[in-house]
C-alpha cells in the first residue's frame, strides 16, 4: 500500500489496472481509503468466470518455459509431472510450475471462493462489476472483455 500512495501522491493517472487486487475485503476498504485520500476515481472489477473443473484442468495442463518464462499449455493432460516439451518461442524447456500441484490449486481455489468472492459480490452489488465467460478461446474471451469494459465505461462517462 505504501507503493501505492507514493504512486498516488506523484502522478494524476488517467486509469490504472490491478491484476487479481483486491483480493480480500481488508484490501478492498485500504485501497478505497486510498482513492478517497487521492481522490481517485471510483474503481470497477472485472471477473472471468469459470468453473473450477476447467479452471483445475488448465492449470494442471499450464507449463512455463525454463528460459523465457512463456507460459503455454500443454494440449493433453500429462500424468508425469517431469513432462517437458520444446517452448515454441525459444527452444527451451517447459514444465510444470512447482506450485501448479492439484493439492495447492484446490487451496488457491479455497482461499479465492472464502476471500476474494466477498469482494467480487462486493463490486457486483454496487454495480460496478464487469463479468464474462472464461470458458471459450481466448480471443473470444479478450473480445467479449473488451467490449463488455467499454460499454460499462461509456454507461460511466453519461
Amino acid at each position: 500500500f505504501q507503493l501505492m500512495e507514493d504512486y498516488f501522491k506523484t502522478h494524476q493517472a488517467n486509469g490504472i489496472v490491478f491484476d487479481g487486487f483486491p483480493r480480500d475485503m481488508r484490501q478492498y476498504n485500504d485501497f478505497n481509503f486510498l482513492l478517497k485520500k487521492y481522490k481517485g476515481a471510483e474503481p470497477f472489477a472485472v471477473y472471468i468466470t469459470l468453473p473450477e473443473k476447467i479452471s483445475l484442468e488448465r492449470i494442471k495442463n499450464r507449463r512455463i518455459c525454463t528460459n523465457c518464462k512463456l507460459v503455454a499449455t500443454i494440449k493433453a493432460p500429462s500424468s508425469s509431472e517431469e513432462f517437458a516439451e520444446q517452448c515454441k518461442k525459444c527452444g527451451g524447456t517447459l514444465v510444470v510450475r512447482h506450485d501448479d500441484t492439484e493439492q495447492s490449486i484446490r487451496k488457491r481455489l479455497d482461499i479465492f471462493r472464502r476471500q476474494t468472492l466477498p469482494v467480487i459480490d462486493h463490486y457486483r452489488v454496487q454495480g460496478r462489476l464487469v463479468s464474462v465467460d472464461g470458458t471459450p478461446p481466448i480471443k473470444d474471451v479478450t473480445r467479449a472483455l473488451l467490449t463488455e469494459i467499454n460499454t460499462f465505461l461509456k454507461k460511466e462517462a453519461r
